[in-house]
């Protein structure tokens, strides 16, 4: 059984954020958010990370949120209140008050966001990988690579 607890949670979260309107008072909600990145960065070869940290409340909603780290913590690359609305939309009902959680937005230079990693205190890992075309580039790298030799 404790092998298949990651897995149903895991399973759970992707679905929530497949089908939104869809959810319970027990599902947990983590929205992926396509975090805005400034357009010199993108042009720039740029591969970092956004990592934030929070707890949660009584009712499993974020609070006390932390930027830890954005994007090679040269600049905030990514507002800061954008962040932040995205996080405060996440919902852990099923997680005890106070649980400490840090989520991590990974960023590949030419491809954009590929990948969230949301990690309880206790407890197994989330991981939400960005399916699609998340590129902010407008096009996927392999597009705009044959778009620039013709």
């Amino acid at each position: 059984m404790r092998v298949a607890y990651p897995l149903l949670l895991i399973v759970a979260v992707q679905f929530a954020m497949a089908s939104p309107a869809v959810c319970d008072d027990s599902a947990i909600i983590v929205d992926f958010c396509a975090l805005s990145v400034p357009a010199w960065a993108m042009q720039a070869n740029l591969s970092g990370s956004v990592i934030v940290r929070f707890y949660l409340d009584d009712d499993g909603v974020p609070e006390q949120l932390e930027v830890l780290l954005n994007l090679l913590n040269k600049r905030d690359l990514v507002p800061s209140e954008e962040i932040e609305r995205c996080v405060n939309n996440w919902r852990f009902p099923n997680l005890a008050p106070g649980t400490l959680i840090t989520a991590v937005w990974n960023w590949k230079h030419g491809q954009g966001w590929t990948k969230l990693s949301v990690v309880p205190q206790y407890g197994p890992a989330m991981t939400v990988k960005a399916t699609g075309d998340h590129s902010p580039y407008g096009t996927t790298v392999q597009e705009k690579r044959h778009k620039d030799q013709q």
